[in-house]
């Protein structure tokens, strides 16, 4: 619920800044702090293909376990190890899909699990997506 909670503030405050880049696609939005990271872009793909993708992917890894599933929200919540993290896809106008992961931080400060899942989404749905700096 706390992680739940903590998607929906995030969900907010990124959306004010993924509106101002005029939903450019495959511009990665990333924010990491001391406690959680945060990864936002907008595909063009279909939000339905991409959470199939995405549950894929989960099942084809033994290390993660997941959590929770919501088929009508299209967000599933993940732990690996002691790591939880979660992937929410929302569909936007003109066939855009808006993904956003967000995952507890690491001990590991090199270790960007974030990027790591959604360049692999992006690469999977031959989208170019690019990091913005800040």
């Amino acid at each position: 619920m706390k992680l739940r909670l903590f998607i929906l503030l995030i969900t907010s405050s990124l959306s004010a800044c993924v509106a101002l880049t005029a939903a450019t696609i495959g511009a990665v939005v990333y924010y990491k702090n001391q406690h959680h990271e945060v990864a936002t872009v907008n595909i063009q793909a279909d939000a339905q293909k991409i959470y199939a993708f995405t549950l894929s992917q989960i099942e084809k890894n033994s290390a993660i376990e997941l959590v929770e599933k919501d088929d009508e929200d299209l967000m599933v919540v993940i732990t690996q190890g002691d790591i939880a993290s979660s992937i929410k896809l929302s569909s936007l106008k003109g066939g855009l899909t808006q993904l956003m992961i967000t995952s507890d931080t690491s001990a590991d400060e090199s270790e960007k699990r974030v990027l790591d899942a959604l360049f692999k989404i992006c690469d999977e749905f031959k989208v170019r997506c690019t990091l913005q700096e800040n």
